[in-house]
């Protein structure tokens, strides 16, 4: 006679475990690794450190030459021109 087939027994994973896969399970897939707190504000900071760097030489540079004051006067006098 054949015995009936048995069923296995589910068993529960050990707390530490079901702890750590519910943090897994919880957390999105793209939540950032404990290291790169900030890595953004960072990077964000830099970019503006460098494009303010490049402003100043574009105006060290224009204001050398005499563009910007041949700019302004010309936009001026189109100005009091069209009045």
């Amino acid at each position: 006679m054949r015995s009936p087939t048995r069923r296995r027994r589910r068993v529960p994973p050990a707390p530490a475990v079901a702890r750590r896969l519910a943090r897994c399970l919880a957390l999105p897939a793209t939540a950032a690794r404990p290291g790169d707190h900030g890595q953004a504000t960072a990077e964000y900071g830099l970019v503006i450190l460098a494009a303010g760097g490049i402003a100043l030489g574009v105006i060290a540079w224009a204001s050398g030459t005499g563009s910007f004051t041949d700019l302004f006067e010309s936009v001026l006098d189109k100005l009091t021109g069209s009045l």
